[in-house]
């Protein structure tokens, strides 16, 4: 129903998700129990309960987020999908193995290591001790 790369921390405690993998598995009906107004979100073949979705989502993804109760959701690998009849969405889910994703990240990384060092030489320069290196910090 949801993907983990459409997930973000909302700061609500829910796992919260900016749209649904497909519409189509998803039907969303008002609800005002509580003496609120709000929208449930129920999956289509099984009618089954699976949160509320509200309109404070992150702007730059629609502005939605899909408050899903963590009872309703099932982790499944991405090495599982194809054999758990998700193959079809396997597009919509990073391969943790395409290392050209990570490429920037790993330039930031050395950035760092150098702001790091710089930073080192200097506060030993300035204050005669040694400052801690990154791997030292871990």
């Amino acid at each position: 129903m949801f993907a983990s790369s459409d997930k973000y921390e909302s700061g609500y405690g829910w796992p919260s998700f900016t749209k649904p993998i497909e519409p189509a598995n998803i039907k969303e009906l008002p609800d005002t129990t509580l003496g609120m107004v709000r929208t449930e979100v129920r999956s289509t073949s099984g009618d089954s309960h699976l949160g509320h979705v509200f309109d404070d989502g992150p702007a730059d993804c629609g502005g939605l987020r899909y408050c899903i109760n963590s009872a309703s959701l099932r982790f499944i690998p991405r090495d599982d999908m194809e054999a758990e009849g998700y193959g079809a969405y396997l597009d919509q889910v990073e391969d943790p193995r395409d290392d050209s994703r990570w490429e920037s990240r790993r330039v930031a990384l050395q950035a760092i290591e150098r702001i790091d060092l710089k930073v080192e030489l200097l506060g030993k320069n300035r204050r005669g001790a040694k400052c801690c290196s990154p791997q030292e910090r871990i």
